[in-house]
């Protein structure tokens, strides 16, 4: 009638021992399980109520089986077990997650046994030992292991049953405002409850972007500067906590990919439940592999849809868009390509993964005899499962596939004999890799080999691999490259190069090899030159970053990796800049390239990139440097004193601060160009002719008069950007227009440009009847 709380508390009616430890069906516990718990309840002198250790796994969860990251990510449910729930202790706030637990009777019977009218008694029975004055304790050494759910029906389910139980704890025990527990254990709680909300901030997340590009409904009403200012600090101070908080168990990105995957099924078991509509049935989680697939088509559709209509919202949001309009939409851009991506995630995660293996390989090596053709054979075994084995051997042995041959496995603890059958066998460059499948020779090796295979850790990741995330970071910034250039080639098909819109033919733009010289004469003198306030910041950067490993290196005895990602961060901006020069010798029209040689317009985008990397090296080797390794705690560290978190706290904000500095300066200079471009060259001529980027190209002959101010006329600044803008081919400059000339210029050309109107310097003229001296487009001819 309870379920699994009625089991225990009739269990716990039928004993009496003052300890008592709880296991899943699935779980196996470790030979020191007890050794390692019991000590608490014993040395302790406050009220231990509750020890959890770690929630482990020795079967791939599917987040690592169906995205085929077995080897690159830990298992989803080790963030909690490893992290969330250890941070908890502070608060005392620890949950019992129902597994790999010791509790006290003591305490158990104070509360009055486990609890009914929740489905997540283990949840609630933290809670009200914590109410009750005892401590929950979580620890961070893996002391048993299990299995992860196989199908995704199931999992699915699982994490109802949690969502909906949590709620219904939290409500029962008034968690969030008992002043039984600490403030912080109040806010602990809220916390727990919100989080299952968040599920449905992922749904708006990704459906902001969509009602906005594909049907103009605006969640948030905002400018983009008021989304940056809201979006940017909460982004970047999330980045931040999980960094200073975690392990490389779990980053915010891959955060993301989970939280997209379950939101669509999480969403209204959630809301039901917080409206008080309650599943009251326990429903146990399946975890026998039940099948070789674990497709889900069915659970494919909602995430299905949603990366139909991101990719109609994409095709209709850039559509006509060039620019300014594409740089302010690039947020939107940006932030449909950045969830398009999770959706992928979503669907591979759903398509599954054929599953050939009825049992678990683990890694474990392991002494192994071999008796075969009448010898014995020493080897090391490789991995073990319930019903095979792969072992090393430095000699050959042939055999035939199904030979029966014997294996002796003896463990620093167990002894295990096996009946073996051969499958195959490979050379690797260390040794002779032989595989087959095996049979206890009786109960006691049975238990035996059983003891071996599951009494260790698993083999399967305890950290995300760091190239993954690199990885998933260079995906996502090909990605927006990868479609605006798809979205080029259709919208200009047929056109080879953009200046063959504003410059006719292709012939006419390739760079003469005579020009090589004072092209890239120019363009190093600029590339060079400290007057350029972005190459001022590089060679400041790479000076900074010298003197501190240096600094590092000479009184604190440390080695930085900051140095080496200088020495690769300067090749990527020589590289850059390589790139940048052939732009100009081979891709753009000669008198272009001679003019636009000396800009230093492209150096700022490098510059950005390259101070952003080093100050992210500097931050991370600063916490090296302060904080000390815990030993047989994996990745986990703590700093030496108080002292050293200060200094490195401060070393922090100071690089924080300085990083902040460049980037609100960049920020400024943008803003700057943007307040002042209507004033500017390209401004003016925009504001007279337009901007007919997406027009026929013009092909009437213009004339165009303007001043020779900072030689815009004699440097042919005013005749490119005359070209540019009025997509014409047919261009003539002057810095002076006389009205003596007139008659010339009425029969020679089709329309006259007035840009600035101190470049008319007799008087006026008579125009088809109009006077004109002011900045102006005047039409010569009728046609």
């Amino acid at each position: 009638m309870h379920a699994k709380a009625g089991n225990y508390n009739h269990a716990l009616s039928k004993t009496s021992s003052p300890l008592i430890a709880t296991f899943d069906a699935d779980m196996i516990p470790r030979k020191e399980f007890l050794m390692e718990t019991v000590p608490y309840f014993l040395q302790n002198k406050e009220k231990v109520g509750l020890i959890q250790t770690p929630q482990s796994f020795y079967n791939q969860d599917l987040f690592q089986f169906n995205l085929y990251s077995e080897r690159d990510i830990p298992n989803e449910q080790d963030f909690f077990s490893r992290e969330i729930n250890i941070l908890r202790n502070s608060s005392n706030s620890a949950a019992y997650t129902g597994s790999n637990t010791v509790i006290s009777r003591k305490a158990l019977e104070e509360i009055g046994g486990f609890p009914y009218g929740t489905i997540t008694e283990d949840f609630e029975t933290s809670i009200r030992l914590q109410k009750a004055g005892y401590i929950t304790y979580a620890t961070s050494k893996v002391l048993a292991s299990g299995l992860s759910t196989t199908t995704v029906k199931s999992m699915i389910r699982q994490r109802i049953r949690w969502a909906r139980g949590v709620i219904q704890s939290i409500r029962n025990t008034n968690a969030v405002f008992t002043r039984k527990l600490s403030l912080a254990g109040n806010l602990s709680y809220l916390n727990a409850y919100f989080y299952w909300w968040s599920f449905f901030n992922r749904m708006i997340f990704i459906l902001a972007p969509i009602l906005f590009a594909l049907f103009d409904f605006q969640l948030a009403r905002c400018g983009f500067w008021e989304l940056m200012i809201f979006w940017l600090p909460s982004h970047l101070c999330s980045s931040m906590s999980m960094r200073y908080l975690s392990t490389n168990i779990r980053n915010m990105r891959w955060s993301q990919i989970i939280d997209t995957i379950l939101a669509p099924y999480l969403i209204f078991p959630v809301l039901l439940e917080s409206i008080g509509i309650q599943q009251k049935t326990f429903k146990v989680t399946e975890k026998r592999k039940t099948s070789n697939k674990t497709t889900s088509f069915w659970y494919i559709l909602p995430h299905g849809a949603l990366i139909v209509l991101s990719i109609a919202a994409i095709i209709r949001y850039v559509k006509g868009k060039y620019g300014m309009a594409l740089l302010f939409s690039s947020v939107i851009l940006f932030w449909l390509l950045y969830n398009l991506i999770a959706l992928t995630y979503a669907v591979f995660f759903m398509l599954g993964r054929d599953s050939k293996r009825k049992f678990e390989r683990i890694m474990a090596k392991e002494n192994v005899k071999i008796y075969v053709h009448g010898n014995w054979q020493e080897g090391e075994t490789f991995d073990v499962s319930e019903n095979g084995i792969a072992f090393l051997l430095d000699k050959y042995i042939p055999m035939e596939k199904g030979e029966e041959f014997l294996i002796v496995v003896q463990g620093n603890d167990y002894h295990a004999d096996l009946k073996a059958e051969f499958v195959y066998v490979k050379q690797t460059p260390e040794a002779f890799y032989y595989a087959a499948t095996v049979t206890p020779k009786e109960e006691t090796s049975f238990q035996n080999w059983m003891q071996i295979i599951h009494d260790r850790e698993h083999s399967l990741p305890k950290e995300m691999d760091p190239w993954m995330t690199v990885c998933m970071t260079v995906c996502l910034s090909l990605i927006p490259y990868v479609v605006w250039n798809l979205y080029v080639r259709c919208r200009f098909s047929g056109i080879e190069q953009k200046f063959q819109l504003a410059f006719g033919k292709q012939e006419s733009l390739a760079v003469s090899k005579e020009q090589y010289g004072q092209i890239t004469e120019e363009f190093v003198k600029a590339a060079f030159s400290i007057s350029n306030r972005a190459i001022l910041a590089f060679f400041l950067c790479n000076i900074a970053a010298v003197l501190a490993v240096l600094f590092v290196r000479i009184f604190l005895k440390k080695q930085w990796k900051l140095g080496r990602v200088l020495i690769v961060v300067d090749l990527m901006a020589i590289l850059y800049h390589i790139g940048i020069l052939g732009l100009y010798l081979f891709s753009m029209p000669e008198e272009e390239a001679v003019r636009l040689a000396g800009f230093d317009r492209y150096a700022c985008s490098i510059m950005v990139l390259v101070e952003g990397l080093l100050f992210m090296q500097a931050t991370i080797d600063m916490e090296h440097s302060f904080a000390v390794r815990i030993e047989g705690n994996g990745t986990y560290r703590a700093f030496s004193s108080p002292a050293a978190k200060r200094r490195y706290q401060y070393m922090v904000l100071a690089t924080m601060m300085i990083g902040v500095n460049f980037l609100y300066s960049e920020i400024n200079g943008l803003l700057y160009i943007q307040s002042n471009y209507s004033q500017s060259l390209a401004g003016r001529m925009e504001t007279l002719a337009g901007d007919r980027w997406q027009e026929e190209e013009d092909q009437r002959k213009y004339f165009v008069a303007a001043s020779d101010r900072e030689g815009q006329v004699s440097n042919g600044e005013v005749y490119y950007v005359s070209r540019y803008f009025l997509n014409a081919p047919n261009v003539e400059v002057t810095e002076r227009l006389d009205a003596g000339n007139m008659d010339e210029i009425k029969k020679e050309y089709d329309v006259l440009i007035i840009l600035d109107e101190s470049a008319v310097h007799s008087g006026t003229a008579d125009v088809k009847n109009a006077v004109w001296n002011r900045s102006g487009v005047y039409p010569l001819k009728d046609n």
